[in-house]
């Protein structure tokens, strides 16, 4: 018998899979959290990160810019969007202007 993982620890885990198998991916994440499994998971897909996170962390040139539930991260921008919370928390002085994030 094996036992259940208490903490899983995945890098990237969504690279190089079909459609298909993301969403296997995804819903055996879900299953597992639901079990009281721990998922650490590094992630450039963003929208993953909404789908699948109670919280987020966002990390910039080694330093931890935010952390904290998908909906506080989405209100730093005043916007409904990750994206638009991770471009403004990650620009540099040359991105920038006026605070907001230039596109």
């Amino acid at each position: 018998l094996t036992t259940a993982p208490k903490v899983l620890l995945l890098d990237e885990p969504s690279t190089g899979l079909d459609p298909r198998s993301v969403r296997a991916l995804k819903d055996l994440m879900l299953e597992e959290a639901r079990r009281g499994t721990t998922i650490l998971f590094s992630t450039h897909v963003l929208e993953t990160a909404e789908q699948i996170c109670h919280r987020v962390g966002i990390l910039h040139q080694g330093q931890l810019r935010a952390e904290g539930t998908v909906a506080q991260l989405r209100s730093l921008h005043g916007d409904d969007s990750l994206e638009a919370a991770f471009l403004l928390l990650t620009a540099t002085d040359d991105q920038t202007s006026n605070g907001a994030v230039t596109r």
